[in-house]
């Protein structure tokens, strides 16, 4: 039995979930930057930890397309900041596959079926730590199939990002939540939301 919503939202002290809910519209990219917790980040600048994503989104759905019924693609990456300036992804799609498991044409199309799924999840472990900055960014962009506009409403998503030490012993809920007061971020306990009132 999967978990309750509490238990996947509630974290220890070692790691923090941030929920952002939102809608992309047409010519728009989201764009939120961030410090990476600082229990976790090295002399050098690298960061070490473990990181995952969720993104759920409702894009505009056609049948008349068959397989390619989902009209609009919604991405979302966890980038860090470059010596040169430049944004690096540093997750991988979780659930694809492995290459050598299965045939070339049917890992691709399994892979190409997943990029436009309205589900996708991300995540990758860094034990020994990665890049040279603590600087990094919550990114979401768009992509439309040939031909589709998108809708002057904007597609809604919300993306579940998870940060953590693995080893359970960083105070990386206390980092985080003192880094994105000092940048002005509004932020509100998830436990208070995720609260559900039975009816009588």
């Amino acid at each position: 039995m999967p978990p309750t919503a509490d238990r996947i939202l509630e974290t220890g002290d070692h790691a923090i979930t941030l929920v952002f809910a939102s809608r992309i519209r047409r010519d728009q990219q989201i764009n939120f930057r961030f410090a990476w917790p600082a229990s976790l980040v090295g002399p050098s600048g690298k960061c070490r930890g473990r990181a995952k994503i969720t993104l759920v989104s409702t894009p505009p759905l056609d049948a008349r397309f068959g397989a390619e019924f989902v009209r609009v693609n919604i991405n979302a990456s966890l980038q860090q900041e470059q010596a040169h300036g430049g944004w690096l992804g540093r997750l991988e799609p979780l659930y694809l596959p492995p290459r050598r498991q299965s045939p070339a044409v049917e890992a691709e199309r399994i892979e190409h079926d997943l990029k436009w799924s309205p589900v996708k999840v991300l995540a990758k472990t860094f034990p020994q730590g990665v890049g040279p900055s603590s600087n990094w960014r919550l990114f979401v962009d768009y992509l439309t199939r040939a031909g589709e506009v998108m809708p002057e409403e904007g597609v809604p998503f919300t993306v579940i990002v998870t940060i953590s030490d693995p080893e359970a012993e960083q105070p990386v809920f206390n980092d985080m939540r003192q880094s994105l007061q000092s940048l002005g971020t509004q932020i509100a306990d998830i436990r208070t939301a995720a609260r559900i009132t039975p009816r009588t």
